[in-house]
């Protein structure tokens, strides 16, 4: 009988990558999508999932757009 090993789903091993990012890019959320090659749009809802499930979410950096700051901080346009 052969044995598999099961290691971390698909879904933590994209959460893991998407924060580690981000925090090499400290925070800065359009340089973190750039670099995942992946739209700004779609790296913020990923985000606001993660945070909604309570996973700790680093804040923009502090050069961010006001509207990066605004959508962090809940208030969207």
């Amino acid at each position: 009988m052969k044995y598999i090993r099961f290691g971390p789903t698909l879904a933590t091993v994209e959460r893991d990558y998407i924060l580690d990012m981000l925090a090499q890019c400290d925070g800065n959320r359009t340089l973190a999508a750039k670099l995942l090659s992946v739209s700004l749009r779609c790296l913020r809802i990923k985000l606001h999932e993660y945070a909604e499930s309570g996973i700790e979410v680093p804040l923009p950096h502090k050069g961010a757009s006001r509207s990066e700051q605004r959508h962090h901080s809940g208030l969207h346009p």
